[in-house]
């Protein structure tokens, strides 16, 4: 027994270049066994903005959030490894409030 399966135009060029192409099949009542193609939405971002570069990390910021992101070498000690994500988030903190009028149009504080 022989049983066709209807495909789409893009989804039969994919399979013919060599492309894997994921979807379903459905039983559709008149049509038999129907293959449907997943549309995947490719969701667009914008790319976030860098604020502050630091020895040791950055400080970015995207449309709803501020990223603040520190690296520290394995090798120190885990006292020095506090002195420098001090030292690192000080220095964001401080670049936050001096530029606070720019970023946001009025003061930061922090408490």
């Amino acid at each position: 027994m022989r049983k066709l399966i209807e495909v789409s135009e893009d989804a039969l060029d994919a399979i013919m270049n060599g492309r894997y192409v994921e979807g379903t099949i459905k039983m559709v009542a008149g049509r038999g066994l129907v293959f449907s193609k997943w549309t995947r939405r490719i969701h667009q971002r914008p790319t976030d903005r860098m604020l502050l570069r630091t020895a040791n990390g950055w400080l970015k910021e995207s449309t709803q959030r501020l990223k603040m992101w520190v690296s520290v070498p394995k090798d120190l000690s885990i006292s020095r490894c506090a002195e420098v994500l001090e030292r690192e988030s000080g220095e964001m903190t401080d670049y936050l409030v001096e530029n606070a009028d720019i970023l946001e149009g009025n003061i930061i504080r922090f408490l």
